[in-house]
Formats: structure tokens, C-alpha cells, sequence
């Protein structure tokens, strides 16, 4: 399954954006699970499951289309979740993770966003740029 063909046009923005910030974007990597319960992971360049030398975003869509009836919109969700922590590593700036400041933990902040993608675009580009 290719992701994008069901991306929104704000998500395909959020994208795009990950791609000029050198963000590898990469589908149903080996730590997805089609039977988990992760939809996504954002790992940065520290982690050893990263073999590039950037932050990688993981959309796990074999998992979300097992998981989800309505996976198009969950698609939607995971790109604009995984953004969030994407922008995390981009303010932290040495490889973590950094609390935007807004929640009091990093999945909070993803989960309290993810379903504003425009917010998620703005946040992206303020600590990616």
C-alpha cells in the first residue's frame, strides 16, 4: 500500500515539509507490527533502529489497515502524530526529544494535535526551519 495516495491535502503538505527537513519517511518498516498497536514511530538519529544519520518517520499502514475500520482517516492521523514528534526532535536538536511545551509529556502533545494537522504544519515548520 502506498500511504500517500491517501493522504489529505494538508497531510500531503506536513509530507512534503518532512522532506525538505530531511526527514526519511518510511512504510511498514521492520518494528511495525501488522498485529500491534503502533501505527507509527518517529526515531531520531541516536536510536539504533535507524540506520540513517536523520530523523525517520515510520508509517506502519500493514497495522493500520488491520486495525482500523476507517484506516484512510487513521493514515491521516498517524503522519500528523508522528510530525509532532518529529518537530520534538527538531527543537531538541541533538538527536532526542524535547516537550513543545504545551503538555506535560511528548505523546500528550502528539495526541492533543494530531487531529489539527494545519497546527501540525505550523509546529513542524516553526522548529524544522
Amino acid at each position: 500500500m502506498d500511504f500517500v495516495n491517501y493522504l489529505q491535502p494538508t497531510q500531503m503538505e506536513i509530507l512534503s515539509t518532512l522532506q525538505q527537513a530531511n526527514v526519511v519517511v518510511v512504510e511498514n518498516h521492520k518494528s511495525c507490527n501488522p498485529k500491534g498497536t503502533w501505527d507509527g514511530w518517529t526515531f531520531t538519529p541516536r536510536d539504533h533502529r535507524n540506520p540513517y544519520n536523520t530523523t525517520m518517520l515510520v508509517m506502519c499502514t500493514d497495522t493500520i489497515q488491520s486495525v482500523y475500520g476507517d484506516w484512510q482517516l487513521e493514515i491521516n492521523r498517524t503522519i500528523s502524530h508522528e510530525s509532532v514528534h518529529v518537530s520534538q526532535a527538531c527543537k531538541e536538536g541533538r538527536g532526542g526529544l524535547e516537550k513543545l511545551g504545551f503538555r506535560k509529556d511528548l505523546e500528550k502533545e502528539a495526541f492533543a494535535i494530531q487531529d489539527n494537522p494545519k497546527e501540525v504544519l505550523r509546529i513542524l515548520k516553526k522548529y524544522c526551519f
